[in-house]
């Protein structure tokens, strides 16, 4: 949800209707086989499924209203397209099979949706600092904090940028921080501090990032040891 709600787009998957059309299908392709064999190919395809997160998953629950109400609270707006619409007049896979046999597993798959999420607006929230020799822009996405700095963090501006942070903070949780250094300058001892408060307050260190740094960045933070817990 977070990569859509930063990059746009859509999650589209039939996963969750795939277990009923198999359901279909199997006595379609095993008609005529012997017993035991038909019986075996039902028993791997049912020990494939339960090796999936299918089990134990609300979202591939047989009940699909619990499924969809599961996918609204994890914050996305559904819609189900059939794969009908899409589908080719006949599957490769099944042209061996008898016309009625072939129909009902063309029916079987046609009766699949597919599940297209967007995710919901979230909150936005705009943080701006500007000091003689640095910016930064602050943004806060539901939980997600991305920063953009450019020019020097030094002992002068760490406090706004700290001033900054305090005040996102102030508008929201904060579980996720990414930085982006593609334009910073310069970052002193002073800096990198701020930068560890805002790391030690996240439960994760692994929803720290910073990214785009130049080589002289990485070097002055490989230089001051800060490479073994920001890098």
């Amino acid at each position: 949800r977070r990569l859509l709600l930063e990059f746009g787009g859509k999650w589209v998957t039939p996963d969750n209707e795939m277990n009923g059309a198999m359901k279909g299908i199997l006595p379609v392709i095993t008609v005529g086989m012997d017993p035991e064999e038909a019986k075996k190919i039902a028993y791997i395809a049912a020990g494939s499924a339960a090796k999936t997160t299918m089990v134990n998953n609300v979202f591939f629950d047989e009940d699909k209203e619990k499924a969809k109400k599961f996918v609204s609270d994890m914050g996305f707006e559904l819609e189900l397209v059939p794969m009908s619409k899409y589908m080719p007049r006949e599957l490769m896979s099944f042209k061996e099979l008898p016309e009625e046999d072939r129909q009902k597993a063309m029916d079987a798959f046609g009766s699949v949706n597919f599940w297209v999420m967007t995710a919901k607006p979230g909150s936005v929230e705009d943080f701006h600092c500007t000091e003689d020799q640095f910016k930064a822009d602050i943004r806060l996405t539901d939980d997600v904090l991305n920063i953009s700095m450019s020019g020097r963090l030094d002992t002068i501006s760490s406090p706004g940028l700290l001033g900054l942070y305090k005040e996102a903070k102030e508008k929201g949780k904060i579980s996720s921080v990414c930085i982006d250094m593609s334009e910073l300058e310069y970052i002193s001892s002073a800096g990198l501090r701020v930068l560890m408060i805002m790391r030690k307050e996240l439960s994760d260190g692994k929803d720290f990032s910073l990214i785009n740094m130049k080589d002289s960045i990485r070097e002055i933070i490989e230089t001051t040891g800060f490479d073994t817990i920001f890098c």
